[in-house]
């Protein structure tokens, strides 16, 4: 699978907003060829998902004080397939959701405070629809 990954990369590691707004009127293979580094490395964040829990805690910890709103997103996505072992990130999560610009790293971070940590989504989720800029964002 990471052979295949590796010579056809998958667009689906990159939010459909963040995607339709940066592929533009080109052609969406060619920008999966150019972002095949990138992709790989939002790849190798996924697969930490693969790993018991303690053993990555650490790397995903580093993950979700990235820089790219991308990698962030990602690791969210990670902390919540491991659920109650990743409770322990919600304070981390919850400062995610109040302080990230990035509307798709607030709904996964969000996400993660739902399923995880048992937050009433509600207010939040209308606060976030509500601020989305792109249609995208909003599904």
């Amino acid at each position: 699978m990471h052979q295949h990954q590796s010579k056809n990369p998958d667009l689906g590691f990159i939010p459909e907003s963040k995607l339709v707004q940066s592929a533009g009127d080109g052609s969406f293979y060619e920008y999966g060829i150019k972002q095949n580094g990138y992709i790989q490395q939002l790849i190798k964040t996924a697969d930490l998902q693969l790993q018991p829990f303690s053993d990555i805690e650490h790397e995903l910890v580093s993950a979700l004080q990235d820089k790219d709103n991308d990698m962030v997103y990602r690791a969210l996505i990670v902390a919540t397939s491991y659920k109650s072992q990743a409770k322990k990130l919600s304070k981390q999560v919850k400062e995610l959701l109040n302080n990230s610009q990035s509307i798709p790293v607030k709904s996964r971070a969000l996400e993660f405070l739902v399923l995880v940590d048992d937050m009433e989504p509600t207010q939040t989720f209308y606060s976030l629809y509500n601020q989305a800029s792109h249609d995208l964002e909003k599904v």
